[in-house]
């Protein structure tokens, strides 16, 4: 089985398993509880800050940071597992790229998709900026091991064309709203 896809069943299976437990933690009457044990693990994990707040990081606590370098480091792993060259890996990174966007069109706003999950707010916002940042240095790898590879690259072909057309659209529609970013600061 693919490593792309044993990922993407992992990352849909976190996100599943969130909901669940919101869902029990919801209805009246229900036999779930978190053990006492968990419980004073978990406070150890989630209240002391690591990172203190800063400008361009907010407070990140010691479960942050290893929920973090887990993710970095799970996407490292299926980037680079068993693959046979330059090109496939890049290859590798695209899909993974669209795996990691997925969570990020999930849901209408960011308040709905952390109330679903359970989860706060500023916990959703990091996972969300994350993803975005793991998706965009992906497409980058992705893109450079095209360029460095020399693999042919027709524009007769529907899914080069389509590829051709999304990212001029999303480098112009970031490039306007970097503008707009730069305009509304001054």
């Amino acid at each position: 089985m693919e490593t792309t896809v044993v990922y993407a069943i992992v990352l849909g299976g976190i996100l599943l398993f969130l909901f669940i437990i919101n869902v029990l933690s919801v209805v009246p009457y229900s036999a779930f509880s978190i053990p006492p044990l968990v419980d004073r693990a978990l406070r150890y994990l989630m209240y002391p800050y690591v990172v203190r707040r800063h400008r361009l990081l907010g407070p990140w606590t010691l479960a942050d940071v290893l929920v973090q370098l887990i993710y970095f480091a799970g996407n490292s792993f299926c980037l680079g597992f068993r693959v046979s060259g330059f090109a496939k890996a890049g290859i590798r990174a695209g899909n993974l790229s669209l795996i990691n966007m997925v969570p990020l069109f999930l849901g209408p706003h960011l308040g709905f998709l952390a109330d679903i999950l359970g989860i706060s707010l500023s916990t959703f916002r990091l996972m969300h900026r994350s993803a975005g940042l793991m998706s965009c240095s992906l497409v980058l790898f992705h893109v450079l091991a095209v360029f460095v590879s020399h693999t042919a690259f027709s524009v007769r072909g529907i899914a080069n064309l389509s590829a051709i057309i999304v990212s001029s659209l999303v480098s112009v529609t970031l490039s306007d709203s970097l503008t707009t970013f730069r305009v509304d600061r001054l």
